[in-house]
């Protein structure tokens, strides 16, 4: 070819590989460092300092490669163990322990975060500073102890393969991780309970008490405090400006650190006012109800809804006394299941039924033996408990073989249901009355007993029994007036029993014959229920609708409202049109100064405030004239913090939505407004969802404010350093007068008595001192259990009423170990913003018992863990522990993060970013 595009590499074939030889080496100690280290001059940048050293952002980059590599093989090995033994417990167990076992779990931070691989550097330079090191022995044991032989030397190639990780490799970053967690074993503090601590925790659980209290709010004492001096104010702002305002572990410690804040604007409509409109007709997404619905939902619905509970027919008290007794205790061997006047078949066809013999001493005789079968249940109705109560029972007679074929059902009928063998009662209780198979193979005039044969009469000899076919008049017909009399068509409806399964004396089955069912009745009140349910089902999904309508019509301009600024001249703006001019329905800004378009980072901060004001009223008009169109209220809120959902009363009620599809048993505030609001950066996004009363929520996020350290010269920071400062200096004057008011109640026995007339401070002006009644509560209590499996119920403080819950372990301690009962003290809630004066009731044991008993009951319990005998030890974390032992662990916890804490004060780490300084 003779313009081939490589007759020039052939040509200059020796130079082109010294050049690509010499790009490589490049690209491979410097590229590779810059990728690893995020690139450009930031990687060699001091990204936290230390006492007797620094770490870069690229040596940080590099201590997260190595904990992701590291972490990558634990979970890649638990789930090749979990594919390679599914139905093996133990190493499904196993697999879920690798898991937990991943580096990085014992530091603050996500284990690949800056901040945890910050901390488990810490840890090797004190590992390495007591003597300890890691050689390739000790890593592979280590790997072996966590495999525990279930991963063969085929499946670990495979598995380095599959993560492409050399098995080098994975020795080096196994080795700094397991020197670490060496340091964190050696040097962090241990926690040994004794019993007797064991003893304080169970009784956090089990004792309870009552309070009276009432509430000293410290902003009441706030008024009197004097104004601080502007450098006292920037003084105090700079000494708390890097931490979150009553944050733990000192909640009542002020703080300016802004948390990531966000505004929204939303259309809402109540559920009420939809049912309304789905009751009267005038509902656009739905049709009115009428009786016709009424009906067809009753009849859809009857079988699951509407279904009366089948219960065993009642006593009749029009039975003889037989009968009653004979159902009152079928199991009575003195009370025979024998059909009174039912004629016997070894007598002459016609002749009148004998009075039966075996009626027991004590029992009213049947009067009228003729007519007494059509109150009498059969015996085939209740065979299990019926057949074998007759024990006495004529024996059957030898000429039964040769008897008429028309005379075997009077003949069965009378003497089988007892029985033929009186000394096999199980025999006669698990089969069927023989005579059923009568109706299968035998001629048409045969009855069987579970449609039991009509009782000839002795006015009925004419009528022979093979007169009318069994089939002819099943037994769940209703006989034509005139074939038998009311009383003696009775027993073919209460014969409907389910037979399914039993079998007559020669083995056939017997057919079952099911009662139909019966039904509530449609009444006007039901039909009103059901009118009720269909208004509330249809106003559910007119809900739904309406949402989704709003939705679809915020959506069709939510992608313009959401663009960046853009800068023409002096003028900054959002170009809705995108077409580089200002148009008369964009939001804009005019700036003192020329705007430069291509760096709009340096356009002033008040500038951007102005726009983003001037978009928020456009989206506000935009929004207001779709909730007008639908029906629907337009509301906003203020710029808030997550943590104003829980303590802000007007967003109380909005961080209780969820989506309108939500499942309320996702995890991890999955279609909550929490996560939909905090959980991302981008605004303008259309969600829909509903608050616990059903109401619809249609909203969006207008401004997203990132989480940063203000400055004191900041819009609205002075007010808030100002009003902490007040309240920090108003605390002592709070103190002061809760102890006055404990001395004012000393002696008497009810805090209402005691406080009557009093005001909360001494001002003249101020409120009423109110008291309250806690009710009993403990000081420590279980949640809902888990619903995952060998997950323990977690343990908490107790909710305690009329402390709005911000109240803990200080408050606690007073109102449930410190004073005795009748006693009066006082306490502080969470963050200091109130003072609990508090008088204890009374204090029990949940279960009334004294505290010896509940000693004694303690000493059953299992202490230290729920561990069953036989368990590989490393299997433990699978079990929970008891509740106390929780509150324990929660002590550790306390002590470990402290320790933490010192260690990187003893190590004076400052990082570069002040937003990681706390």
């Amino acid at each position: 070819m003779k313009h081939s595009p490589f007759e020039f590499f052939r040509k200059h074939q020796r130079v082109g590989m010294v050049i690509l030889t010499v790009l490589a080496m490049f690209a491979f100690v410097f590229l590779d460092q810059t990728f690893q280290g995020g690139g450009g001059a930031r990687a060699s940048q001091t990204a936290v300092k230390f006492k007797g050293g620094k770490l870069t952002h690229d040596d940080l980059g590099q201590l997260i490669a190595q904990r992701v590599a590291a972490n990558r093989f634990i979970q890649a090995t638990a789930e090749a163990i979990m594919e390679d033994y599914p139905k093996d417990q133990e190493a499904q167990m196993i697999a879920r322990g690798l898991v937990m076992q991943q580096f990085g779990q014992d530091f603050p931070g996500q284990p690949e975060s800056e901040t945890n691989v910050m901390y488990s550097h810490l840890m090797r330079l004190e590992a390495k500073r007591l003597g300890m090191s890691v050689n390739d022995y000790t890593v592979e044991a280590y790997i072996g102890r966590m495999l525990r032989n279930r991963v063969s030397q085929d499946r670990y190639r495979e598995i380095l393969k599959s993560i492409k990780l050399s098995e080098k490799h994975l020795y080096d970053v196994f080795r700094e991780e397991i020197l670490s967690r060496m340091g964190a074993t050696a040097l962090a503090p241990r926690v040994s309970q004794t019993p007797e601590q064991y003893w304080e925790y169970y009784k956090r659980l089990k004792v309870q008490q009552n309070l009276e209290i009432a509430a000293l709010p410290v902003s009441a004492f706030a008024k009197s405090v004097p104004e601080p001096s502007a450098r006292e104010m920037e003084a105090f702002f700079n000494e708390y400006k890097t931490r979150y305002a009553y944050d733990a572990p000192d909640y009542w410690k002020p703080g300016f650190r802004q948390p990531t804040k966000v505004r929204i604007q939303y259309l809402t409509a109540p559920y009420l006012d939809i049912e309304a409109k789905v009751e009267s007709g005038k509902d656009k997404y739905t049709k009115p109800i009428t009786d016709k619905d009424v009906v067809e939902y009753y009849e859809k619905n009857k079988d699951t809804l509407y279904r009366e509970l089948e219960i065993d027919d009642p006593i009749d008290e029009s039975k003889n006394d037989d009968a009653k007794k004979s159902d009152a205790n079928p199991l009575d061997p003195l009370i025979t299941p024998e059909k009174p006047g039912t004629p016997d078949a070894t007598k002459p066809e016609g002749s009148k039924p004998e009075a039966k013999p075996e009626t027991p001493a004590g029992e009213k005789p049947t009067e009228k033996p003729a007519e007494t079968p059509a109150t009498d249940k059969p015996a085939t109705e209740k065979p299990a408990t019926e057949k074998p109560a007759e024990p006495k029972a004529e024996e059957k007679p030898e000429a039964q073989p040769e008897a008429k074929p028309e005379a075997k059902p009077e003949e069965t009928s009378d003497k089988k249901p007892c029985g033929e063998d009186p000394a096999t009662p199980e025999k006669a209780a698990t089969e069927n009355v023989p005579e059923a198979k009568a109706t299968e193979e035998k001629p048409a005039e045969e009855k069987p007993a579970t449609e039991k044969a009509p009782v000839v009469k002795p006015e009925a000899e004419s009528k022979p029994a093979d007169a009318k076919p069994a089939d002819e008049k099943p037994a769940t017909e209703k006989p034509a007036e005139g074939d038998k009399p009311a009383d003696e068509a009775k027993p073919a409806d209460e014969t409907k029993k389910d037979e399914t399964g039993k079998k007559d004396e020669n083995g056939k089955e017997v057919k079952a014959e099911i009662k139909p069912p019966k039904y509530k009745p449609l009444t006007d009140e039901l039909k009103t229920q059901i009118q009720e349910s269909l208004v509330q089902a249809q106003a559910m999904e007119s809900l739904k609708k309406l949402g989704e309508d709003a939705k679809a019509q915020l959506e069709t301009d939510q992608i313009k409202f959401a663009y960046g600024p853009s800068a023409s001249g002096n003028t900054v703006f959002i170009d809705f049109n995108e077409n580089g001019t200002v148009e008369e329905d964009e939001p804009a800004v005019e700036s003192d100064e020329k705007i430069d378009a291509s760096d709009l980072t340096k356009v002033p901060t008040e500038v951007m405030d102005a726009l983003n004001a001037k978009l928020f009223e456009t989206t506000k008009a935009y929004m207001t004239k779709v909730g007008d169109k639908l029906g629907l209220q337009y509301a906003e809120t203020d710029l808030f913090a997550l943590r104003d959902f829980d303590s802000n009363p007007n967003l109380k009620t909005l961080g209780k939505v969820v989506d309108v599809n939500d499942n309320p048993f996702q995890p991890n505030e999955a279609g909550k407004i929490r996560q939909a609001l905090f959980g991302a950066e981008s605004r303008f996004h259309v969600h829909v969802g509903k608050d616990d009363e059903t109401r619809l929520y249609v909203y969006w996020k207008v401004e997203h404010v990132k989480e940063h350290i203000a400055k004191f010269t900041d819009k609205g920071i002075k007010e808030e350093v100002l009003e902490a400062w007040k309240l920090l200096k108003a605390y002592p004057e709070a103190q002061k007068r809760a102890e006055e008011l404990v001395q004012a109640a000393k002696g008497k026995k009810d805090l209402r008595e005691a406080f009557k007339g009093k005001k909360v401070t001494e001002d003249a002006s101020a409120l009423d001192l109110e008291v309250n009644e806690t009710g009993d509560f403990t000081w420590m209590s279980t949640g809902v259990p888990s619903p995952q499996m060998m997950q323990a119920s977690r343990v908490t403080l107790s909710h305690v009423e009329w402390t709005d819950d911000k109240i803990d372990e200080e408050f606690m301690r007073v109102a449930c170990e410190d004073l005795a009962e009748g006693e009066i003290g006082f306490a502080p809630n969470r963050d200091h913003s109130v003072i609990f004066v508090i008088r204890v009731v009374s204090r029990a044991t949940k279960t009334g018992e004294d505290m010896a008993k509940l000693q004694e009951t303690f000493m059953k319990e299992q202490l230290f863990d729920n561990f069953p005998a036989g368990i590989d030890p490393s299997l433990r974390q699978y079990f929970p522990p008891p509740a106390y032992a929780q509150m324990a662990d929660l002590e550790r916890s306390r002590l470990y993060f402290d320790w933490l804490e010192s260690l990187k004060n003893e190590y004076q780490v400052t990082w570069t970013d002040e937003l990681k300084n706390y």
